[in-house]
This record gives structure tokens, C-alpha cells and sequence, in this order.
């Protein structure tokens, strides 16, 4: 679809890892075997982006392990993911995923393309942007956009301090159990009576 086809429409963007689907349970179940249970902490206890810390390996071991175990292709969407993303379809949203996987998983776009049509997660627009960097750098040509979930704190408050969103929400982990800077939303469904959906 065009650009200029779309900017009439209201703009969703979803993050995808441990938001739209539950990547922390698929890789603690693989670190989990790698490397034994007394090493690995339950995922619910990691902080963002300091697994390989936790456990006392190199960022390359953790990329290996991942890839090794196919890790990114076998993590299962959340509960309602893909529900969620046609209903917002079909009430005429544009639906952007924005994910942080350049540099961790090869050949990241076509993988994360193939994964989202096997799970047959709906989406109109698929950006994959560099892990660590700014996803707001991706956005360039949205002046406004409606609203955005992603489960970091550090990107939400990009998200925020852009200016680009109506709204900002963060999908509630415990790794960012302490912020309350956003709306925290531990069920998908919750953003609808904030954007003005029932």
C-alpha cells in the first residue's frame, strides 16, 4: 500500500517482541536448557536488554544461542494478538510493526515477515529498525500518528518526546514495573477506551 493511500487513516504501530508476542518465555526456555536452571533466573525477573549479564555470557553467545534454537521462530503471539490487530484493521486503522531485531536476527526483515504471516498476525507496514537505536528515526514520514504500544520504557518516552503521538502506551512487564509515566496496559484490549473504541 502507498503512502498517500493511507494518511487519511488513523495509525497504529505495535512493537512486536514481548508485546505482541512473548519472545522473554520462548528465550528463557532456551537459555533454560542451554545453560540450566540455577544460572537462568525466571525471565519475569530479567531487566530490559541485560539477559547476557544475568547469566554471565557475551552478547554473540546470546545471538548464537538464539539462532541455534531458532529462538525468534518458535516464540508464540499473546493471547488475542492476532485478533486484536484485524479488529483494528477492519474499524480502519493503518497497522505498523516497528521492531528492534537489525542486528540480532538474520536476514531480520524477511524473517519477521514469514513469522507474522505464519501466525497470521495482520499488518499493513513492516519496519524493522536497528536494536539499541531510535525507532522514532523510522517514522520520518508519519507526521501523526494516533497511537503506539511497545513494552520499553526507553522508547516510549522517544515516542513521547517526539511529538508525533496522540497517545503512548506501555505494555506492562515486570521489567518496567516501575514506571508510571504511560498508560500501562496489561491486557491489548485496554487501549481501546483511550483511543475512543468499545
Amino acid at each position: 500500500m502507498s503512502i498517500n493511500n493511507h494518511m487519511s487513516k488513523p495509525i497504529a504501530i505495535f512493537d512486536l517482541d514481548d508485546t505482541l508476542i512473548n519472545l522473554k518465555e520462548e528465550l528463557y526456555r532456551s537459555l533454560h536448557e542451554r545453560y540450566g536452571k540455577d544460572k537462568v533466573p525466571h525471565w519475569s525477573l530479567w531487566e530490559y536488554f541485560n539477559i547476557e549479564k544475568l547469566i554471565g555470557i557475551s552478547e554473540a553467545d546470546l545471538i548464537k544461542t538464539s539462532i541455534d534454537d531458532e529462538t525468534f521462530r518458535k516464540i508464540q503471539p499473546h493471547l488475542f494478538s492476532q485478533y486484536l490487530l484485524k479488529d483494528l484493521h477492519e474499524r480502519g486503522f493503518h497497522i505498523i510493526i516497528l521492531t528492534a531485531r537489525d542486528g540480532f536476527v538474520p536476514n531480520a526483515y524477511r524473517e519477521t515477515a514469514e513469522y507474522l504471516t505464519k501466525h497470521d498476525l495482520y499488518y499493513d507496514e513492516l519496519i524493522v529498525s536497528k536494536v539499541g537505536g531510535n525507532k522514532v528515526d523510522y517514522l520520518g514520514h508519519y507526521d501523526t500518528i494516533n497511537f503506539v504500544v511497545d513494552d520499553s520504557t526507553k522508547n516510549c518516552r522517544q515516542f513521547a518526546e517526539s511529538g508525533k503521538f496522540e497517545h503512548v502506551f506501555l505494555h506492562a512487564l515486570p521489567h518496567n514495573k516501575s514506571c508510571n509515566e504511560f498508560i500501562r496496559l496489561h491486557n491489548l484490549y485496554q487501549l481501546y477506551p483511550h483511543i475512543g473504541l468499545v
